[in-house]
């Protein structure tokens, strides 16, 4: 199964040259990308985000790394957080994600007993 993204560039003149680009990373500059949707984040945003439990308002740790995971077939995307324990691994789901605030810079989370 494929993993990545697939992406168009415009200089790109024929297969083998786009074909010769596989498998290398691809960097943009945040400012070029558009803003994302509703309910849409980039990784870029949200690294280093103070994660909250939503029930004791607590901070658990911070945001560090996400798996993106496309594929609807493979499952959810994880959002790995670095807590003074270690870190844990939260699907990034409504059921466990309360809410992201952009602006403050912090993620509400719920239902952490679940991930135990």
């Amino acid at each position: 199964m494929a993993r990545g993204w697939k992406v168009q560039l415009q200089e790109s003149g024929d297969i083998n040259e786009a074909q010769a680009l596989r498998n290398l990373s691809v960097f943009v500059k945040r400012s070029d990308l558009p803003e994302p949707s509703i309910n849409e984040y980039y990784v870029c945003d949200l690294t280093g985000a103070r994660v909250i439990d939503g029930k004791t308002q607590a901070i658990i740790g911070t945001l560090f790394d996400t798996e993106s995971r496309s594929q609807p077939e493979i499952g959810h995307d994880i959002w790995w957080v670095k807590t003074p324990a270690g870190e844990i691994a939260i699907p990034a789901v409504r059921h466990f994600i309360s809410e992201v605030d952009e602006a403050l810079h912090r993620i509400v989370v719920r239902n952490l007993s679940e991930l135990s």
